[in-house]
Formats: structure tokens, sequence, C-alpha cells
């Protein structure tokens, strides 16, 4: 009758109970001017657990031997679409804070609209119910997507633990 299994109709409506608890997260719009990020492409299964990410992330940021005291996470699918068997991340680092960042690797330039969520009043949700949360928002805004890079900021300490591996902040691109 609904089109979707009774545990598929559970879950989206326990999503909707914990959504209608909490007043929906702020944010800003914020024009990005160009900015140099070094980057190190990480690729990894999209059915990989939050544990296995979480392990895998910490792997490939330590082989890049760097000391920086924040550094960011990209990833280029729309959560909503995204069923490919592989998803796409890069691990970056402002090429500002690498004396020889043309030794680094790949660089690419983010620039452009944004729209900035403090990941705080985020962390209580699971990441593909934070991004629904986000996207609904910015529909209900009359805001657009556009086709770039999601950002996560992490700072130097994200990776201690499981516990502590959550962005601080989250940047959306937008028309």
């Amino acid at each position: 009758m609904f089109g979707q299994t009774p545990s598929d109709f559970r879950k989206k409506n326990r999503e909707k109970q914990i959504l209608s608890k909490h007043e929906n997260p702020k944010f800003s719009a914020v024009c990005f001017e160009e900015t140099k990020i070094c980057i190190a492409k990480i690729t990894i299964a999209s059915d990989i657990t939050y544990e296995g990410f979480y392990e895998y992330t910490k792997l490939n940021f330590n082989k890049l031997n760097i000391n920086t005291n924040q550094w960011i996470l990209l990833w280029n699918e729309d959560l909503r679409l995204s069923k490919v068997s592989e998803s796409r991340y890069f691990i970056g680092i402002d090429a500002k804070a690498l004396p020889d960042h043309e030794k680094f690797g790949q660089i690419i330039t983010l620039k452009g609209k944004y729209a900035i969520f403090e990941a705080t009043e985020l962390q209580t949700f699971d990441y593909k119910i934070w991004a629904e949360l986000a996207y609904q928002i910015l529909a209900s805004e009359g805001i657009k997507l556009r086709e770039e890079s999601y950002v996560e900021w992490f700072s130097s300490d994200a990776l201690c633990s499981l516990d502590s591996f959550f962005p601080h902040t989250i940047a959306i691109p937008i028309q």
C-alpha cells in the first residue's frame, strides 16, 4: 500500500520523529574566494560501516605524514542519489598550510557559494539523516544545490577516536 516494506516504513517514521524533536539547524550562505586545497583520493565501498570508514580515513590520513591543526574531507556524491559501488572521498589540506605543496600531489580549487552548517547541531544524527535534513532545510528556503564537492572541516584531533570523528563544519554547494 505504501510502496515500501514495513521495516522501511518504520525506519522512515522513526527518522521523521527524530527530526521533529530538534530545531532546524541554522546555516549561513558563504561565497568562498578561490582556495587551493591539496588532496589525496580515497575510494571506499559504499556499504562500509562507520567504524570501517573511520579506520580507512585514519590510515590514509596517516600516510600523508603531515602535521596540521585542521583538515577537510571532500565528497562528491549526493547521498540521496548515490548508488555506485564505490564512493569517492578526498582528504584535503589548505595549500597555505603546506610550504612545499607542489610536491603534495593533486591540487583542487574550492570556490563559489556554499551553505555552511555548524556540525555540532547535527552530531546526534546518522550522516544520511543530517544530509537529508540539510537538503530539506535548503529546499524550504528555495535554495538549489549545485554539482560540486561537499566539504567537511575536521580538527586535528578528530581522528583520535571513533567518538571524536565528526566534522565541526559542513559546507554544501548551493546556487
